[in-house]
């Protein structure tokens, strides 16, 4: 379980996510799951979901739920690990766009946006 940001910056790589992630999959191969939590405004791209198993975002800003995201993750990955699930993940992208500020988890678009758990 990787707790990664998301829109890391780094000198030598456009996407320094994936390069952490390309690394480990070099290491463990891809037998070996990989859960990874995210900022919900994070640059996830196609590398990334190929590379990652599971990938799960915060659902709050500032992030108060980044534990609840770990537990949930690894909840994922046992479950992937003893074969009652098999994550299959797929990129969608979306026009809108939320600001920062504040508590924009609340606020349109996000809010309509944001998946309620279950």
């Amino acid at each position: 379980m990787l707790n990664l940001h998301g829109a890391m910056v780094a000198e030598d790589t456009p996407d320094a996510e994936s390069e952490i992630l390309r690394r480990v999959r070099a290491t463990v191969g891809y037998e070996i799951p990989i859960a990874v939590t995210l900022d919900f405004h994070a640059n996830i791209g196609q590398e990334m979901i190929a590379l990652a198993t599971i990938v799960t975002t915060y659902d709050t800003y500032p992030h108060t739920d980044a534990a609840e995201r770990a537990m949930e993750a690894v909840g994922l990955l046992q479950r992937t690990v003893t074969g009652e699930i098999d994550p299959v993940m797929a990129l969608s992208e979306t026009a809108d766009a939320a600001g920062a500020a504040g508590d924009a988890n609340r606020l349109r678009p996000v809010s309509g946006s944001v998946c309620p758990r279950t």
